[in-house]
């Protein structure tokens, strides 16, 4: 009975674990490939790998006491005609308004996925081993919430 028991408990967590590790090969991996600072600028190169076409960008910032957005430009947003717009409280939005979308990736590589560069001032002294973290929300072909990933940028990563 105890070996029986054992092997359910096992089968659970196995199927448990192999359902995290789908979630994740199907989402969309949004990140950080570089921050850069020109004078007094502060320039953050983002990356979108993704296995389905995007239709709409939304990121949250968290790290709001770091660095003040101005705006953004660039990247498969900008070659796709996405508008783009942000604000002073860390939220991009990336749309087009003639449907059109951003391909699937063609490889897993950040600096071939850049969807956009953010441009802002930074707030106070500004290390690179500050965590910056960031909340994505991803649409789709058809509006739908698609299921993405934010990984956070930190100089040890």
């Amino acid at each position: 009975m105890k070996c029986k028991q054992f092997f359910y408990i096992k089968f659970f967590l196995f199927s448990l674990c192999f359902n995290q590790d789908t979630q994740i090969a199907d989402s969309i991996v949004v990140g950080i490939s570089s921050i850069n600072f020109d004078d007094d600028r502060i320039i953050i190169d983002m990356f979108a790998i993704n296995n389905t076409p995007i239709a709409g960008i939304q990121l949250d910032f968290d790290n709001n006491d770091l660095f003040l957005i101005d705006s953004v430009s660039g990247g498969r947003c900008y070659e796709n005609k996405f508008t783009m717009y942000s604000n002073e409280k860390g939220r991009i939005l990336a749309f087009s308004m003639k449907g059109n979308l951003i391909s699937n990736s063609r490889s897993y590589k950040e600096s071939n996925n850049s969807i956009f560069k953010v441009y802002g001032k930074p707030k106070k002294d500004f290390f690179l081993n500050d965590t910056i973290r960031f909340n994505s929300i991803i649409a789709g072909k058809k509006g739908e919430k698609l299921p993405s990933v934010s990984l956070p940028f930190s100089k040890n990563r």
